[in-house]
């Protein structure tokens, strides 16, 4: 009888202690997510100036606002750049995006997607040979004395969708890692 109430408390304790290493290991990778949690959930501005290229009314507020009610690419991208995380900015004007500007976009200097290819009547490139891909956002420089279409100084931005040309400095200039 002492024999198998030995062994009856050598199974428990076995058992107790996978329960307990169970449990631990639980805690742990729990505390690790919320360590690795971000400290900022992604924020989503959506241009909807057709042609505007005003600044935001105010960075600290977490809205793309102009002024005058609209959300320009300029106001997306400084509120991008004040908002920390990766951001996304998309698009949703009536009958697509034109912008000329007079002065150069502001510096992006924090991750963002800016996604050309939300706008509709945009679509991308389907096609193994060749394109037909539609865009409907065009970031043209011929207003400008110089400098880039979009000048990204951050890692991870990725820009898609978008027609970019006629600036006297590159299209896209880039100084960061792995950006697409």
């Amino acid at each position: 009888m002492s024999t198998q109430m030995s062994r009856e408390g050598l199974v428990w304790s076995r058992k107790a202690k996978a329960l307990a290493a169970g449990a631990l290991m639980a805690a742990m990778m729990a505390a690790g997510m919320l360590a690795s949690a971000p400290a900022h959930a992604s924020t989503t501005f959506v241009v909807n100036s057709q042609q505007g290229d005003e600044s935001d009314a105010s960075s600290a507020d977490a809205l793309c606002k102009t002024s005058s009610g609209e959300c320009t690419l300029r106001a997306a991208i400084q509120q991008a750049n004040f908002t920390p995380g990766a951001d996304t900015i998309n698009f949703n004007a009536i009958g697509g995006v034109s912008l000329r500007p007079t002065t150069p976009m502001p510096v992006i200097t924090d991750a963002v997607t800016i996604d050309g290819y939300t706008q509709p009547g945009s679509s991308p490139n389907t096609l193994s040979k060749g394109t037909n891909a539609l865009t409907r956002v065009d970031l043209l420089g011929q207003n400008t004395l110089g400098g880039s279409g979009l000048d990204i100084r951050a890692n991870n931005t990725v820009v898609r969708g978008l027609l970019i040309g006629q600036f006297k400095g590159p299209g896209i200039f880039i100084s960061g890692d792995n950006n697409k």
